[in-house]
């Protein structure tokens, strides 16, 4: 992180707190930004990210931002036929995910009804995961 402004550092070395704002690197949300600090005082947090939205500037929780990040990554992943479900280790080699992020990806998504699962977890039925699809209505006629 640069400890100063742009030109001279002395603008920086006289100042109580530095202010970095900076997209948030990856493919994450657009409208997420990470504002880093260095500061003389304890009470000011190295690093807080931020989302724009219609009210303006929002904190955000890191863990929040992680999570939705991975639902997107086995979502993206998933395929959408029973016939081509895929078990929890190929869904983590697929998404890069770590194990534990997956599962708990894939339990808020079949809470939600947007991923289903298949097999009864036996050595000749593992238990397997595809993303439920879901048709709209169609549109009345005019």
């Amino acid at each position: 992180m640069e400890d100063s402004g742009r030109g001279s550092s002395a603008i920086g070395g006289a100042a109580d707190i530095v202010l970095n704002l900076r997209r948030i690197p990856g493919n994450c949300n657009p409208n997420f930004r990470v504002i880093r600090s260095l500061s003389r005082f304890d009470e000011t947090p190295a690093e807080l990210i931020v989302e724009l939205t219609m009210e303006g500037y929002v904190p955000r929780d890191n863990g929040v931002i992680a999570s939705e990040q991975a639902t997107e990554k086995v979502l993206a992943v998933l395929p959408v036929s029973q016939e081509e479900a895929i078990s929890i280790d190929e869904l983590c080699k697929l998404a890069h995910l770590k194990r534990t992020t997956t599962q708990d990806s894939v339990q808020e998504l079949k809470a939600e009804g947007l991923v289903w699962q298949v097999g009864k977890g036996r050595r000749n039925d593992p238990v397997r995961f595809y993303r439920a699809i879901t048709h709209s209505a169609a549109a009345p006629c005019s």
